[in-house]
């Protein structure tokens, strides 16, 4: 009874499985095809370039005779590929990084605009770069020369021959691999560098747009109703307030001239009269009783 139980969980955890794998080939190679044109469907399966092929026979009757020489030489390529795979790692890392500070970034930026909906056209590729980095760094197959091979050898030379055959055989597995993780690297960095210009572009839209308090000002402005609305009921009068202190004192007013002289003459008077009635003395009035 236990033991169909779990050949039933093993059933379905590997249906599962196998159900997500074919989701992420086809989902990493629908990327690729988009962002790095030239790749297969049976390329992503396998993780590495269709060219890739074993030393075969024939090539081995063809290598070098000289052992010393041949064994420097396979151990230097393998030495590369391996090294080659690790500098792409490091380039995965770094891009990596740059991507989750751009979606970092991409979120704090969707709370200021107002359709939210337009951070999904930066959010979309810098995600997509993301994945495909995981994917790169997912479990993969690798190629160790054989060691008990050589160790089976009993003649020194024929040790060293297998050992550089494996070294040999081991770098043409590994450099159809790499060549596929560079293909991964260049996908996921165009799918970055594209979700970063549609970044920046939204960014530049954003500061030129108006801001939201000049938005809303402009609403009240047009909306009667709503300046009403937020003005209120008009309050009933207050009470006087006290009187305040007096102003300065204001400056000296210009002469008045009596109002006999302010009238128009009958008859046109020169200047010189005019002067003359103001310069003669004043006649005192005498006032007499009656007697």
């Amino acid at each position: 009874m236990c033991k169909t139980l779990v050949e039933k969980i093993e059933t379905i955890s590997y249906r599962v499985e196998s159900f997500g794998k074919r989701v992420c080939h086809k989902t990493t190679w629908f990327l690729m095809l988009i962002l790095n044109p030239g790749h297969r469907f049976s390329e992503v399966v396998k993780q590495e370039m269709s060219s890739s092929e074993s030393v075969s026979s024939k090539d081995k009757k063809t290598i070098v005779s000289d052992v010393e020489v041949l064994l420097v030489a396979a151990s230097s390529q393998y030495d590369n590929a391996i090294n080659r795979g690790k500098t792409i790692n490091e380039k995965n890392k770094v891009l990596l990084t740059v991507a989750a500070l751009l979606l970092a970034a991409s979120a704090a930026l969707a709370p200021h605009i107002d359709w939210k909906w337009l951070i999904l056209i930066p959010l979309l590729p810098l995600v997509s770069s993301i994945y495909l980095i995981l994917v790169h760094f997912g479990v993969q197959k690798v190629r160790v020369p054989n060691w008990e091979s050589v160790r089976s050898a009993r003649c020194g030379q024929t040790a060293k021959r297998k050992l550089a055959l494996d070294y040999w055989e081991c770098s043409h597995l590994l450099e159809p691999r790499n060549d596929f993780r560079v293909g991964v690297y260049r996908t996921a960095a165009r799918a970055m560098t594209l979700g970063a210009v549609f970044m920046v572009i939204l960014f530049i839209a954003l500061i030129a747009s108006p801001s939201h308090d000049k938005k809303i000002i402009d609403v009240i402005k047009k909306d009667s109703n709503l300046q009403q609305s937020l003005r209120g009921a008009t309050g009933a009068s207050g009470p006087v307030g006290p009187r305040g202190p007096a102003g300065p004192k204001g400056k000296q007013g210009s002469p008045c001239i009596s109002n006999t002289l302010n009238k128009p003459p009958k008859h046109p008077v020169s200047q010189s009269q005019v002067k003359q009635l103001h310069d003669a003395p004043k006649t005192p009035i005498i006032h007499r009783e009656n007697e």
